[in-house]
């Protein structure tokens, strides 16, 4: 079921290869050029490495993994949309950052997409595509993030609420 709350919510819109994607702006802090990304090894497969971040250690997510998309070369165009779950922060691997926009409530639920577990909260569609609203606390399943949260803390990074 889709969230009555997220009615004229404002989004940020960003790009993973043709997929158009957004997150509610509340879970947003900024959208920064790509930086250098050190990978760890232990992560989950959905996490490329991390960066930091004026100082904390942020687990840098493939959006195009969790889309089932294949993995392409990184871009100097490319972009980190930096954004916060209740458990801790990420930065999302994206192609393209668009900004805000206000959107009506998504009108495909997640439990109209396939699979168990599904990184998309809902939908929505436009004139020239479909919009789909991410949601990251699906991203990693509980036991992901408590691998996530133990290779963060061996590398001597932050953990959960980071």
């Amino acid at each position: 079921m889709v969230d009555q709350d997220a009615a004229h919510l404002p989004l940020f819109v960003f790009s993973v290869g043709h997929v158009t994607c957004a997150l509610p702006l509340g879970e947003v802090e900024q959208a920064v050029h790509m930086v250098a990304v050190t990978p760890l090894p232990r992560l989950p497969p959905l996490v490329r490495g991390v960066i930091n971040l004026h100082g904390r250690i942020v687990p840098v997510i493939s959006v195009r993994t969790a889309l089932g998309m294949p993995e392409r070369e990184v871009q100097s165009s490319d972009v980190l949309v930096i954004a916060r779950t209740a458990r801790r922060i990420f930065a999302l691997h994206a192609d393209a950052a668009f900004g805000v926009v206000e959107q009506e409530s998504p009108t495909v639920a997640p439990n109209e997409f396939s699979g168990e577990r599904t990184a998309i909260r809902g939908a929505i569609t436009l004139p020239d595509g479909v919009l789909l609203i991410l949601d990251l606390d699906a991203f990693l399943s509980s036991k992901e993030d408590e691998a996530l949260s133990a290779e963060l803390a061996s590398a001597g990074g932050a953990g959960p609420g980071s």
